[in-house]
């Protein structure tokens, strides 16, 4: 389900809407839904809900690019056109988690101190060792 705004000051019409799926984050582009709107007309600060039904491809894990998380790029082309008949397209992309899948975020600035701290206590202890362990002259 999609909102449609039209922020313009005029009046626009919605002409089609298709949806194209990424599903190896490649690049290319596959339309998988397309539908007529029926030149809905949209006025100034009036917004259009699309609805469509939309399949998942069983393939769409795209392990270089998500770190093993299922993903899918969707694009969406909202086709209108003015009062005088111009048409435009607008383009909207968005990237999507397989259900199921969770994202996460690695933060590394937390193992950099955790390495570093440990390397110190390490550094330290074999410092204090020699120094214990050193022999003690007699004279």
């Amino acid at each position: 389900m999609v909102e449609i705004l039209n922020h313009g000051p005029g009046d626009i019409y919605l002409v089609r809407g298709e949806a194209y799926l990424d599903p190896n984050l490649s690049g290319n582009w596959q339309l998988v839904h397309s539908e007529s709107t029926d030149n809905f007309h949209l006025k100034y600060l009036q917004s259009a809900i699309w609805t469509f039904n939309l399949s998942m491809p069983s393939n769409i894990l795209a392990v270089n690019a998500t770190a093993g998380v299922p993903q899918v790029d969707l694009q969406l082309h909202i086709i209108y056109a003015n009062s005088q008949g111009q048409q435009g397209t607008e383009i909207a992309e968005f990237s999507l988690n397989a259900p199921g899948a969770t994202m996460q975020q690695t933060n590394y600035s937390n193992w950099l101190i955790l390495i570093a701290v440990t390397a110190i206590v390490v550094v330290s202890g074999v410092a204090y060792y020699r120094k214990i362990r050193k022999p003690r002259s007699v004279a």
